[in-house]
């Protein structure tokens, strides 16, 4: 009998399965409530988590175990770690899912707070070309025409890695070239 009734004192504390910051609590002292219902939220403040997501042409490069960076509408900045990367893209926006575990045991960073997430990918040499020096060769390859060493003129294959108003960068060209901006599509190699 004893034991029945310390079972039933125990159920009148209530514990959460999680420490963190009691957020709301949306019934009163005495209120009889149902078996899984509500009685509070509480929030815990570390680790945070950002979320964010990434364009189909970047998914590849971002991978779990990738260092980012948060920054966050008031200035303040705090690392992370790429815990998640999406397989599956948003239909309206193309987009993959991506999120960063940071710490936050002070709570400094709020629920909700907006954050711009950095997430720096294996460098690159890219070109700044201006959109209008983009040719097509005779086989359909997206490229540009550059003068060589010999002061010929020359098709070089690229690809497109982003692309601004005015210009596009662009990898494929090696080392210094002199890429012809003006009549390009009247030179031949």
């Amino acid at each position: 009998a004893l034991a029945s009734a310390q079972a039933e004192a125990d159920k009148s504390s209530i514990r959460s399965p999680t420490a963190g910051i009691v957020q709301a609590v949306p019934v009163q002292v005495g209120q009889a409530i149902q078996p899984g219902a509500e009685i509070a939220s509480v929030v815990d403040p570390d680790p945070m988590l950002a979320v964010g997501a990434v364009s189909e042409r970047e998914r590849g490069n971002v991978l779990v175990g990738q260092n980012a960076t948060m920054r966050f509408i008031d200035g303040m900045t705090r690392t992370g770690t790429i815990d998640y990367v999406g397989v599956s893209a948003d239909k309206a926006t193309r987009t993959y899912p991506v999120q960063a575990l940071m710490q936050n045991g002070d709570g400094a960073i709020g629920d909700g707070v907006t954050c711009e997430m950095v997430v720096e990918t294996a460098p690159i040499t890219a070109y700044s070309v201006p959109r209008s020096a983009l040719v097509f060769s005779d086989e359909g390859g997206l490229g540009v025409r550059v003068v060589d060493a010999d002061s010929k003129a020359r098709f070089v294959p690229i690809a497109v890695v982003d692309d601004a108003i005015g210009s596009v960068w662009v990898t494929g060209i090696e080392g210094t070239a002199r890429v012809i901006v003006v009549g390009q599509d009247f030179v031949r190699d």
